[in-house]
């Protein structure tokens, strides 16, 4: 027989694009078990192409996962609409929440830059030499919303077409903006083998005094055409929304690429 919902709801999901072997796209997804979801309910991410093709689909119980955590790899160049999906049939209740997408692609410089990855905690091996995400201890942040008091912390990855290994120089600026997009103080931490810093930014170690603005030359090795950097903002920021913004100008070609993220302290 057929089970009814007495809902609908939203979902909170973070998605961040990047690119993998080969310079093929993935999608990360780390998705926010909503409020009171009973242990049995269902979750689901379909991905869909722009004919409304099934490219690939994702099905799990919650059990004891302490959120959505799907990574999607291997995927063509294009446009998707990704819909994630949480049926909880004990409370009646179903979440959806759908988005489109457009892949990372390299721009006419052959330089690429992956969504920011919003996380909870980043710890790095002994030396911070890295070239791959996976040697990073992450604490993924599910979904968008950050405890307050909870420091935040941000992974990216930066790509060279056609490039095998060496280093890679970039400048990286990044703003925290509040609900009128106004500037806000934060403090940079624990960055990931960087850099110097400018006269806005703070500091490169400790808890360093508050800057509108973090601001510093990186130079990371790269391995396959990519490279892997991370830091860390900041516990102090009050609740509210906010929004990060997120520009990295290549050094060697001038090209500039920028990223936001919407971001709740609760």
């Amino acid at each position: 027989s057929p089970t009814f919902v007495d809902s609908v709801q939203s979902l909170d999901v973070q998605v961040a694009r990047m690119l993998g072997a080969n310079g093929k796209p993935e999608i990360l997804v780390f998705g926010a078990w909503p409020e009171g979801v009973h242990p049995s309910a269902q979750a689901g991410v379909t991905v869909l192409d722009v004919s409304y093709f099934p490219v690939t689909q994702w099905r799990a119980k919650r059990g004891e996962r302490p959120g959505m955590r799907v990574e999607m790899a291997g995927m063509a160049q294009g446009s998707y609409s990704v819909t994630f999906e949480v049926w909880d049939q004990e409370a009646r209740r179903f979440y959806r929440e759908r988005d489109t997408l457009t892949t990372i692609a390299y721009g006419d410089s052959g330089f690429a830059t992956s969504d920011v990855l919003l996380v909870r905690n980043v710890v790095s091996p002994k030396g911070e030499d890295i070239t791959s995400r996976d040697d990073l201890n992450i604490l993924p942040l599910y979904g968008s919303e950050l405890p307050q008091g909870q420091t935040l912390g941000i992974v990216w990855e930066t790509y060279r077409q056609d490039a095998a290994s060496g280093r890679e120089r970039y400048h990286v600026s990044i703003e925290l903006q509040n609900a009128a997009r106004r500037p806000v103080l934060t403090r940079a931490r624990g960055i990931g083998n960087c850099c110097s810093f400018s006269e806005r930014s703070s500091p490169r170690s400790g808890q360093g005094a508050a800057a509108t603005r973090i601001e510093y030359d990186s130079d990371r090795p790269m391995e396959d055409g990519k490279a892997v950097e991370w830091l860390e903002l900041g516990s102090d920021l009050p609740t509210g929304n906010y929004r990060l913004v997120f520009t990295v100008t290549d050094r060697e070609t001038g090209a500039v690429v920028e990223r936001e993220r919407e971001i709740r302290v609760r």
